[in-house]
């Protein structure tokens, strides 16, 4: 009888055990469900990684609300070059010996403006049409008669004179132009020791 009552009890205990383990069983999967379940609405809710479009230069911001723009760049706008008159180096070498010998002590600015006297005496039918016969034309450039535009030695000044007069830089329709006072034409202005005119009527 105590031997059939321990075989009873044995039978009980590993029931138990059997049923336990299928509980804490049911439960672990149960967990891990849950856990995955979790992890899942987790990866539904975080938000999609998106390549979102750099801007780089704004060109239109009319766009629907949530939309993206794509800006693109704008190419640079061209600068003109310019517009330089084209001389000899010959003619550029007696133009700047001229301001040398007639300006050396002068503004850059007044010698712009002897560079001009020559050029726009050359562009009119009253004057030779050369930078040699304007220059060595009589009684008009002083320093070509008495032979000090043969000693004349150009300074950088004076050819960068030249060079802005060639670009149109301080164009003025000057003609003339004499020490200490007004002479031919009609009185323009004064730059440093000298005087500048027009053309009468100008």
């Amino acid at each position: 009888m105590i031997g059939r009552l321990r075989q009873v009890s044995a039978w009980l205990g590993l029931a138990g055990s059997v049923a336990f383990c299928m509980t804490a069983g049911a439960a672990g999967f149960h967990q891990i469900e849950v856990a995955k379940h979790t992890a899942m609405l987790t990866a539904d809710m975080s938000e999609p990684e998106t390549a979102h479009p750099v801007a780089t230069t704004i060109v239109n911001v009319s766009a629907e609300p949530g939309a993206y723009v794509i800006f693109s760049e704008q190419p640079e706008e061209e600068v003109p070059a310019p517009n330089i008159r084209e001389i000899s180096d010959e003619d550029r070498d007696l133009i700047a010996s001229t301001i040398a010998a007639e300006a050396e002590n002068q503004p850059l600015e007044g010698k712009i403006l002897i560079a001009h006297v020559i050029l726009n005496r050359v562009d009119n039918e009253a004057f030779p049409d050369t930078v040699e016969g304007v220059i060595s034309a009589p009684g008009q450039f002083t320093t070509w008669s008495n032979g000090q535009i043969q000693k004349a030695v150009p300074s950088v000044q004076d050819y960068e004179a030249v060079k802005l007069a060639l670009r149109g830089e301080g164009h003025e329709p000057v003609y003339f132009f004499r020490n200490q006072h007004y002479g031919c034409g009609k009185p323009y202005t004064q730059i440093g020791d000298h005087f500048f005119s027009t053309m009468k009527g100008v």
